[in-house]
């Protein structure tokens, strides 16, 4: 009866694990669909960057294909690239960023499975599960790219779950490899095992064989912490491989706000119990100093939730929360096994704040998820209607240009919106995506060069962000090949442009620009009214344009003029290049009073104007003109 009873109970009970696995499945499944929608508009809203993602699937490939070439520095900062890099014969994005979500998601299992060894209950497991999926801080972690630090979150997580159901050798592997995702992430196990060490210590537990997991964990950490040292010089210089600096008086008096309400953030919906764990406190300690005193913005709020840096947080957030719980006591806790009722009301409290934690993480969600409806009115706006908003016939208009560019040839210069090109041609020189030497010569193939093949912009939107407003941003580096006269445009579509060295013969693809502005209500031009805007543009790709404007005036006189104005971001003086001298719109050239005319202006453009303005000065006249609209037409390329 007693053997009967046993196998019933655990009948009965994996029954309900299924069940609980179920629900938090159907919950995972929901994550994926909605951030994989989310993640696949940011590729196609060109919301994409080499870094990370273009050189996180460069280093796996190169890893794969030539593994010698990069084995030492991937021994020193990034060891996990060994298990990873057989994900790089996948060359689809989209594969990647979506593989990111999954294995971020799969972290509810883990946690179910701990809570309920902790908790002892199933309700709280699945509670503490769902949660997880719903906070907002990995809404940043899923939204930036594709990056090694996510893996952490699961590795650590999921080896904490083995450890504590004595799947010692699992563990040891698992913990250890969340340390191998980045250097300095390895003090992360090397603590955690050292934390056990001398709680062991103190407690004189001196049995090597019941305690010798975590003497693994710490000497296994410690050996690749000292070769993560080595990497970087000396102990000293750990903040900056954390992006950090060391002036730590002067970065923690900057942003203190933020850093304050960063710590009240994230402990705050746990109801601060995760710092009542000495254990996972002391975890969280690395990102607490960097948020205070590093002086790199993003790991505090608001800039920390749109990137990938709250990882080295997230873990130690939920495993103190549910150690603290599961040790909380009350001061009728010795009434417990006198009165059911005691027991009843125990377990009601600890049920009262997993519950009260999950409310208000959903409601976090509602503002600082990309997908909450209160996300927009807040400091950490994702603006994910803009990106949602995207037009797949552009993206596809792009893959076609970066599709001309041979494979294998590493002497290409393109900015940090276009990881396309990285996944067309991984040995790519991706270190010239946002800053090129001013004399153009580049360190590219394990030498010094001036031979580069081809030069790939595409103005729209990152562009501006990559160009720095300097002369060796990638904006001025393609304006001075293209006025070298040795590279030809060999695609220009949608204002991507490829440039070719000797390259003859016509574009292979070609689209020419084309915009209309009209005006609900004309625009009125009176005099000494000074500058009044018309028309703004991403930028004009190099060619040959015709500028209409439709103009009235109400005086003809060969006195009444104005000017059509235009003007550039960075206009710098690059040879062989003058900029477009006022164009003069008189009386006469309209000819008769009070009635609309078209006036033309032939424009020729041999470089990428960025960022154009197009304004009326007014320089003399008596009464007023009239503008109804202003349409700028790209005749022919320009080769």
């Amino acid at each position: 009866m007693g053997i009967f009873n046993s196998k019933l109970q655990q009948k009965c009970s994996l029954k309900k694990d299924i069940i609980s696995i179920t629900i938090i499945a159907m919950a995972i499944i929901l994550y994926n669909y909605i951030w994989d929608i989310i993640t696949s508009a940011k590729i196609y809203s060109f919301g994409a960057s080499v870094f990370d993602l273009g050189v996180f699937y460069q280093s796996l490939w190169i890893t794969l294909h030539d593994p010698l070439m990069v084995f030492i520095s991937n021994l020193k900062n990034t060891p996990i690239n060994f298990l990873l890099s057989p994900l790089s014969l996948d060359d689809n994005m989209f594969f990647f960023v979506h593989l990111q979500t999954l294995w971020l998601s799969l972290t509810a299992i883990p946690l179910y499975f701990i809570s309920i060894k902790k908790l002892n209950s199933r309700f709280l497991g699945i509670l503490i599960s769902l949660s997880f999926l719903a906070f907002f801080g990995l809404a940043g972690i899923n939204w930036f790219d594709v990056h090694r630090q996510s893996l952490f979150i699961p590795l650590f997580i999921s080896g904490y779950a083995l450890l504590i159901y004595n799947k010692n050798r699992g563990a040891i592997i698992l913990l250890v490899l969340s340390g191998l995702v980045r250097f300095p992430y390895i003090i992360f196990p090397l603590i955690f095992g050292l934390s056990y060490i001398i709680e062991n210590f103190y407690y004189k537990n001196f049995n090597f064989k019941s305690n010798k997991v975590y003497y693994y964990i710490f000497f296994i950490s410690l050996i690749f912490f000292i070769i993560g040292i080595v990497h970087i010089g000396s102990a000293g210089s750990v903040i900056s491989e954390a992006h950090g600096n060391t002036n730590y008086f002067n970065n923690f008096k900057s942003s203190l706000d933020n850093k304050i309400f960063t710590v009240f953030l994230f402990l705050a919906p746990f109801f601060m119990l995760p710092a009542l764990s000495k254990r996972w406190l002391l975890l969280m300690l690395p990102f607490f100093f960097l948020s205070f005193f590093s002086g790199y913005p993003d790991y505090a709020f608001p800039n920390g939730q749109f990137y990938q840096y709250y990882s080295a947080i997230i873990p130690f957030l939920y495993l103190g929360f549910i150690d603290v719980l599961s040790n909380l006591k009350f001061n009728d806790d010795h009434l417990i096994k006198e009165n059911i009722f005691r027991i009843k009301k125990y377990v009601s409290a600890k049920y009262k704040i997993v519950i009260a934690m999950f409310i208000i993480i959903i409601l976090l969600a509602l503002f600082y998820e990309p997908y909450g409806v209160f996300n927009n009115d807040t400091q950490a706006n994702f603006d994910l209607k803009g990106t949602l908003n995207y037009n797949i016939t552009e993206y596809n208009d792009l893959n076609r240009v970066v599709a001309l560019i041979p494979k294998n040839d590493p002497y290409i210069l393109y900015q940090n919106s276009i990881p396309e090109v990285d996944f067309r041609d991984p040995v790519a020189q991706s270190s010239y995506t946002s800053y090129f030497p001013d004399n153009h010569t580049f360190y590219i193939n394990n030498q010094w060069t001036k031979n580069i093949s081809y030069i790939i912009i595409d103005p729209d939107p990152w562009f501006w962000f990559t160009c720095g407003g300097n002369n060796n941003s990638i904006y001025s580096t393609f304006n001075h090949y293209i006025l070298s006269g040795n590279y030809k445009i060999k695609a220009e579509y949608n204002n991507v442009v490829l440039l070719q060295k000797n390259y003859t013969g016509s574009p292979v693809i070609y689209k020419p620009d084309n915009y209309i502005n009209t005006y609900a209500s004309p625009i009125i031009i009176k005099n000494n009214t000074g500058n009044t805007f018309l028309a703004n543009y991403a930028s004009l790709q190099p060619g040959n344009y015709t500028l209409k404007l439709t103009v009235s005036t109400n005086n003809i006189s060969e006195h009444n003029y104005i000017n059509l104005n235009i003007t550039y971001l960075y206009e710098f003086n690059h040879k062989g290049w003058i900029k477009p001298t006022l164009f003069n719109i008189t009386s006469q050239k309209i000819g008769i009073k009070n009635r609309f005319k078209n006036i033309t202006f032939n424009l020729k453009v041999p470089i990428e104007m960025a960022g154009v303005n197009l304004y009326i000065n007014q320089y003399n006249g008596t009464n007023y003109f009239e503008i109804r609209s202003v349409r700028v037409t790209q005749n022919n390329y320009l080769n």
